[in-house]
């Protein structure tokens, strides 16, 4: 019974075959298409500033979700788009909009749009994981990538446009971080399942402060105080969709109740130095 329920986040319509082509195979091309933005990217532009810009996939991710997921229109919430998109161009001003850092921070805002999508897309596959669905998706992703990514690796070899030297590789460091790509994949997988996209996020935000230490004590990179406040905006950006829905609803219901009043006074008011002004005129 338990093999049976967990098989079907490998099945589409009662086929494995349709369901690994349409369920696992677009999302570990999704996968691997944001490793290698993520990986590339922190060879240009410092670990803090990466973390600050791909904090923005929550905002991208409400975006896709209002779409896919069908969640509700929020003016709240799409104000807090508008933050995060600015926290970002923040960033790439305090940069520069040129060279390797200009392409850093590209490589990171598209890894963000790769990890939005890849997230609201395992909500749609695995709409009720549990520890079995998530852990045989998993190794189905795993197995899709392993089968279709070595052919690129081959062709960056062949070309020299990223040449391999197998006795200089750092497997201990590779191993590690395989090992924790299974756990953090696997979490990332059971936790959207049952809960959501855009609270699964949360724990990016707190790598923000973590990698600016880091990128401080070993790097000696600083923040500026631009890259101060696009954080910030990105930051508040984030903690506003965490807002439970109801919450961010009645919030903007009543913010729309209180420009509809000014409006109104405001026309009122227009109103009545109009009729002032043909009194007036009328008089003389």
């Amino acid at each position: 019974m338990l093999d049976s329920e967990c098989s079907i986040a490998l099945k589409y319509k009662g086929s494995y075959t349709k369901g690994i082509l349409i369920k696992v195979l677009p999302v570990a091309i999704l996968m691997s298409l944001g490793s290698y933005c993520y990986y590339y990217s922190l060879t240009l532009i410092p670990a803090g500033d990466f973390t600050a810009i791909l904090s923005s996939n929550i905002a991208l991710i409400y975006v896709l979700s209002i779409f896919w997921l069908k969640e509700p229109t929020i003016l709240i919430r799409i104000f807090a788009v508008l933050l995060s998109v600015t926290g970002v161009v923040l960033f790439a001003y305090s940069n520069g909009f040129e060279g390797a850092t200009a392409l850093g921070i590209i490589l990171a805002f598209c890894l963000a749009v790769l990890s939005s999508i890849y997230r609201v897309s395992l909500k749609v596959v695995l709409a009720n994981a549990s520890i079995g669905k998530s852990a045989l998706y998993t190794s189905a992703m795993s197995i899709c990538i392993t089968l279709t990514v070595w052919p690129v690796v081959l062709v960056f070899h062949v070309t020299n446009f990223e040449v391999i030297k197998w006795p200089d590789l750092p497997w201990d460091n590779l191993n590690s971080i395989a090992g924790l790509g299974v756990l953090f994949n696997s979490l990332l997988i059971f936790g959207i399942g049952i809960t959501y996209p855009i609270f699964i996020s949360l724990g990016v935000l707190l790598g923000i402060p973590g990698n600016a230490i880091v990128d401080l004590i070993f790097r000696q990179i600083y923040f500026d105080y631009i890259k101060v406040i696009g954080a910030l905006c990105i930051c508040c950006g984030f903690l506003i969709l965490l807002i439970p829905e109801e919450r961010a609803l009645r919030i903007s219901n009543s913010f729309i109740a209180v420009c509809k009043k000014r409006h109104l006074q405001n026309d009122v008011s227009v109103s009545n130095n109009k009729t002032v002004t043909v009194i007036y005129e009328t008089q003389v």
